[in-house]
């Protein structure tokens, strides 16, 4: 697909056929009605707009110029630019010898909750205390 208007002058001919055509691009691969992120100088992608606004955006603020794979709009990412497309299997190391990091982190979970669990009133106590800080707060 030509994306050599992406760099054209604004409201150049050849840069809003390049709009009609990317718009007709993310109705294909997106659907007529939904709203999708907007490429716009902008937006950058960040925000969700609907298609008509979308194509005022790229007309009036210019498009991203560094958007160059429309994934957001329905393209596929190429292997070559260093993304994983969605056909590339994950591939997991089980054999890494075991560090202790999981074992250390839940550890310190169950600290921090025993301390806190030492730190916290009876429901016994819990009204007892109450009353004897308010009186001691409007004694003061």
């Amino acid at each position: 697909m030509d994306k050599s208007w992406m760099r054209d002058t604004k409201w150049s001919k050849n840069y809003v056929a390049g709009v009609k055509s990317f718009m007709q691009f993310v109705r294909t691969h997106m659907g007529p009605d939904c709203d999708v992120r907007c490429p716009c100088k902008n937006c950058l992608n960040l925000r969700f707009r609907d298609q008509r606004t979308v194509t005022h955006h790229i007309l009036e603020n210019g498009i991203d110029t560094g958007y160059i794979t429309w994934f957001y709009h329905g393209e596929p990412r190429l292997n070559n630019e260093g993304i994983r497309t969605d056909s590339d299997p994950i591939e997991v190391n089980n054999d890494e010898e075991d560090d202790g990091v999981s074992e250390m982190l839940f550890d310190l979970g169950e600290q921090y909750t025993q301390e806190n669990n030492d730190n916290m009133p009876t429901d016994d106590n819990n009204e007892d205390e109450l009353d004897d800080t308010l009186v001691d707060y409007c004694s003061n």
